[in-house]
């Protein structure tokens, strides 16, 4: 499982992906949807974000160099 500061998703041009591990829900979440600042070192655990289906912390991250990418993370959605 890969932690994330607010900081790191702040800089990113692509949003990140989500996996919830207690229900495999997938989401996109953009810098801004979840908050981020630079300079905000708090990790996404820190800062609140939680499964917007069973309200589950536990998730996997995952970040995106290509639209392409962020396409193909949506498209194998398991539920």
């Amino acid at each position: 499982m890969r932690t994330m500061t607010l900081h790191e998703v702040a800089s990113l041009t692509l949003p990140i992906g989500i996996v919830c591990v207690g229900c495999l829900r997938r989401v996109l979440r953009t810098a801004e949807q979840i908050g981020a600042a630079e300079g905000d070192h708090r990790t996404l655990e820190q800062a609140g974000v939680r499964c917007g289906r069973c309200r589950a912390q536990r998730f996997d991250v995952f970040c995106f160099d290509t639209e392409r990418s962020v396409r193909a993370f949506m498209k194998s959605e398991p539920s």
